[in-house]
């Protein structure tokens, strides 16, 4: 095969990047409501979690998808 490159598809699953994201922004409510005494509820914990986390959780897994792992 002179001059074929031979690659291994890698792709982004955005399903289980989706689903990383609201076991993620599950834990948050679960543990942000245990200190609080009360449930916080799904709508404030997404919006306090993307504030306070999602930043830091995508680069992170920009660098994993970046290594393969």
């Amino acid at each position: 095969m002179s001059g074929v490159m031979t690659m291994t598809t890698r792709y982004f699953d955005l399903e289980r990047q989706v689903k990383d994201v609201i076991h993620e922004i599950e834990v948050y409510k679960w543990i942000e409501s245990e200190k609080r005494g009360y449930d916080i509820g799904l709508s404030q914990a997404t919006r306090e979690w993307i504030e306070k986390h999602y930043n830091d959780w995508f680069m992170y897994n920009v660098q994993r998808y970046i290594r393969h792992e």
